[in-house]
């Protein structure tokens, strides 16, 4: 990952055409031992067509996987040996493109597509596809990997029901905490959003911009806009040094989110992995949060010198080494579904 970009929140901004499969993607190889069955539903809230592939052995399988990868743009070539590792092992994968990218419509922006979006994107996809006949009586679980943890325990939230669920460097914690993490690690030091020399400056005025919203979530999105900018003049702090940080969409309906109660009461057999090398995503505070909680339907599995792809890699470079998930970890994986 190229160190000096500005990163939306967890993974790079691109701005790519669409194309039908990334550059960091791969299809996966021998498909002739798999059977490919592509599908397109309709988001009817936008009116836009969504579209994947269910990949499955061609021996009989009990177990279909639902893969939600990261943030940036993500075909249904995403997480490619992790997919394969599955199907080897009678294991079946749903992917899909997302809105505006691949073969699905739309339009995908970093700066407007929302976490609220991309989380009924994928509650389209799951709630059509389970009533098909390739996944009824079968058990389906999520990967949700970095921000596509966010979606998943988001579409929990909502109502979505699963047989187990995997969160892999997942945020637990709220996203200002996330942030305040990455400027930490120097992986996204906020320059522009955050114009102040020192990073004490920069953790009050996110604190304070965090304790607005929550206190104001329900206004529409130029509303909270002017009562931020308005309370944060009160406060002594100028547009011009934070008004970045709350300009985009995608930024502010991620600040509003709060899944931790969703977590306290989940129901789902859910496990929780991270790296301890992990420089996006605090594998401190958010397994502490957990623990704390204390649920008993949700396990733990933090992997030593491993980092948020669960790679032992230093190089973050976006190419298609991202996904050579350690060995250790893939069987980890693989062993925890099986047992579901």
């Amino acid at each position: 990952m190229k160190k000096n970009s500005v990163i939306l929140f967890l993974l790079l901004s691109l701005n790519l055409f669409s194309q039908d499969i990334m550059f960091y993607e791969k299809e996966i190889s021998n498909k002739d031992n798999y059977e490919f069955y592509d599908y397109s539903v309709l988001q009817k809230k936008d009116n836009i067509k969504l579209t994947g592939t269910l990949i499955t052995p061609k021996a009989n399988y009990d177990k279909i996987v639902f893969i939600v990868p990261g943030s940036g743009k993500d075909t249904r070539n995403s997480h490619f040996i992790l997919t394969e590792l599955l199907l080897k092992n009678n294991i079946a994968v749903f992917r899909y493109d997302e809105r505006g990218v691949g073969k699905s419509e739309g339009v995908f922006n970093n700066n407007s597509y929302t976490i609220n979006e991309m989380t009924e994107d994928f509650q389209s996809i799951f709630n059509e596809l389970k009533t098909t006949e390739k996944f009824i009586n079968k058990k389906i679980g999520l990967i949700g990997h970095s921000y596509g943890g966010l979606i998943t325990i988001g579409a929990v939230e909502k109502g979505l029901k699963c047989d187990f669920l995997i969160q892999w460097a997942t945020p637990v914690e709220r996203a200002t905490e996330s942030l305040k993490y990455q400027i930490k690690t120097g992986l996204n030091k906020q320059e522009k959003n955050l114009q102040y020399s020192d990073n004490e400056t920069k953790f009050k005025v996110m604190d304070s911009i965090s304790k607005i919203i929550d206190r104001n979530a329900t206004l529409d999105e130029m509303s909270l806009k002017k009562v931020i900018y308005s309370t944060m003049k009160k406060y002594g702090y100028k547009k011009n040094d934070f008004g970045w940080y709350i300009t985009f969409s995608s930024y502010l309906e991620l600040l509003k989110k709060n899944f931790i109660p969703v977590y306290e009461n989940i129901a789902i057999p859910t496990i929780y992995l991270i790296g301890d090398n992990d420089i996006f995503v605090d594998p401190v505070a958010n397994t502490s949060i957990l623990k704390k909680i204390n649920n008993k339907n949700i396990d733990i599995k933090v992997f030593e010198s491993l980092n948020h792809y669960l790679t032992s890699s230093k190089n973050l470079e976006l190419n298609t080494s991202l996904y050579e998930i350690d060995e250790v970890a893939k069987t980890y994986v693989l062993d925890w579904i099986k047992s579901k």
